[in-house]
């Protein structure tokens, strides 16, 4: 036995009709309009899996979108825009390099972000007037200002260090109070 299911659909054509180019509706949810003080949330809940078909499923909050507009997936009472707790975040583009951005909202603003290369296996940070910079590769090749890493760090271009030590056949030192 299935339990009870609820549709909401908005716009659209009804199947078997010769109307075309329709335009789709737009679907409302309201919560909290009143005269109060308070703030309104709509909460969307599921129930848990059970083990039997004889008890009753316990119902708990997944997403939670407040009156402020601050959306929470596993928390009731989120801080910020978008507040995901209890769990990994996926990001998946079915052609390729998926990209994750983020920047002021002024027109024209800067902005800089994540991308994952589908082809190299590369994960690189860029901004929007640099482009992509840092790269890191499946082996833990770190690059800055190459896609290519072929040691632990590479640099394509030049570099400065105050005082560093190495390991191995060559080091280098430079101390900027004496020259």
């Amino acid at each position: 036995v299935v339990g009870r299911a609820l549709t909401v659909a908005a716009g659209g054509t009804v199947a078997g009709t010769a109307v075309s180019d329709v335009v789709g509706g737009n679907l409302i949810l309201q919560s909290g309009l009143g005269t109060g003080t308070g703030a309104s949330t709509i909460s969307f809940q599921t129930g848990t899996t059970l083990t039997t078909g004889t008890t009753l499923q316990t119902m708990s909050t997944k997403m939670t979108i407040l009156g402020n507009g601050n959306i929470g997936i596993g928390t009731t009472g989120p801080g910020s825009k978008l507040t995901i707790d209890g769990g990994d975040i996926s990001i998946w583009k079915s052609d390729n390099n998926p990209s994750l951005f983020m920047g002021d909202s002024a027109v024209g603003g800067n902005y800089g972000g994540f991308r994952w290369l589908s082809a190299s296996d590369v994960l690189q940070i860029g901004t929007d007037t640099g482009g992509y910079v840092l790269s890191l590769n499946e082996t833990g090749n770190v690059g800055i200002g190459t896609t290519t890493p072929g040691e632990k760090l590479e640099v394509a271009g030049r570099s400065r260090m105050n005082t560093w030590t190495a390991d191995g056949d060559t080091a280098g030192y430079r101390d900027d109070a004496t020259g």
